[in-house]
């Protein structure tokens, strides 16, 4: 078998890894709001709690988009609940937020989708996003699906100081996979924050959008953020979204990792991932210092980063990952040979394994001074 066919082979056996980590439909506004007939603030007093279902009436305040049948819709949601009791449970507890509405066709109820499934399936709290009793300030022509972005923030930032409402954290749920103008004003204004945690959530939505400056910003902020706990979705976006190959950019990544000091979350090891799935031209004189680091795993990623560039694979995104199709490396490339197909690595294997493999690429780097 060819080496080019073999990798595409290890492409195709892998693949049905791809089932369980496949891109599925997030709790995103644009998703909630293309799957639900109306979305609405509202409010509820009462509700009842079963085993298997709650229900309540929410009184609708303001319409944000679709349509609603009454001012007061009749909720039914189907689930597993946490009461240990067969019997049905009243609790009155005021509730104020932005509802997603889905059903109520050929006999059925009314339901509303579940908006934070961070919250858990069977916590009331999951099925709306907070709202602030006064409507933010829109700009007229601003579309729906930014219209109730800007509602969610309203909500986030006017609620009560540890409230489970005010956790930054729904807005970078509610983003989803979204790029609106809305989201950019958003991550903006969090950055230009004094928060902590809206920094962090920030760096975050802008990193897995590629926009720019987000490594300079990242280097500017880190102080700041890195005892928050919201810090981990930086390290997040960083190490598995963001994917940008402007030269410039590539640098100021390349500077981060080299700097990022001991204990600071995982920062370095987000970005030398993140350089070695890129693995443009300007990646490779930080990644050929990772062959000789004390860390097996850095001189995994710097053997994968060389590998792929010489055999031109493609920039590793959470999409081709998934699927492995970053496996798939049929890119024109001057630097591929059968020796750097048969050298070829994407995941750590045994030290004995390992070995060769990092001096090969150390051989071939010393051997490409038009790269340094």
């Amino acid at each position: 078998m060819k080496p080019q066919t073999f990798l595409r082979f290890i492409a195709r056996a892998f693949a049905f890894l791809a089932v369980s980590v496949s891109w599925l439909p997030g709790a995103g506004v644009d998703y909630l709001s293309q799957q639900s007939g109306a979305v609405f603030v509202g409010s509820v007093s009462t509700r009842v709690e079963t085993p298997t279902q709650v229900s309540f009436t929410v009184n609708v305040v303001r319409v944000l988009s679709g349509s609603v049948p009454s001012l007061a819709v009749n909720i039914v949601h189907q689930w597993a609940g946490s009461l240990r009791t067969a019997s049905a449970v009243t609790i009155d507890q005021p509730l104020y937020g932005i509802w997603f509405l889905n059903g109520g066709s050929l006999g059925h109820p009314w339901d509303v989708l579940t908006a934070r499934p961070s919250m858990g399936v069977r916590i009331i709290l999951g099925l709306f996003l907070p709202a602030s009793t006064t409507p933010p300030m829109i700009a007229a022509g601003t579309s729906s699906l930014d219209n109730i972005l800007h509602e969610v923030a309203a909500g986030v930032q006017s609620a009560p100081a540890g409230s489970p409402d005010g956790d930054p954290t729904i807005l970078l749920d509610a983003f989803g996979s979204t790029d609106t103008p809305a989201v950019r004003t958003m991550i903006a204004a969090g950055l230009a924050s004094d928060n902590p945690g809206y920094q962090a959530v920030s760096l975050a939505g802008g990193l897995a959008r590629g926009l720019p400056g987000m490594i300079h910003e990242l280097s500017a902020l880190w102080p700041q953020i890195n005892g928050d706990r919201h810090a981990m979705y930086v390290v997040s976006a960083l190490r598995d979204s963001w994917r940008d190959t402007t030269p410039a950019e590539v640098q100021d990544a390349a500077s981060l990792a080299a700097s990022a000091p001991p204990g600071s979350n995982g920062l370095r090891a987000a970005a030398v991932r993140a350089l070695a799935a890129i693995h443009t031209p300007g990646t490779l004189p930080f990644l050929a210092t990772l062959l000789s680091s004390a860390d097996p795993s850095e001189q995994e990623r710097a053997v994968y980063g060389l590998s792929s560039f010489a055999n031109g694979c493609p920039v590793q995104s959470p999409r081709n990952a998934a699927s492995m199709a970053y496996l798939e490396c049929n890119q024109p490339s001057s630097y591929t040979t059968a020796d750097t197909l048969a050298n070829f690595g994407f995941r750590q294997g045994l030290p004995a394994q390992e070995a060769p493999l990092v001096a090969y690429w150390q051989t071939w780097w010393n051997g490409h001074s038009e790269l340094h």
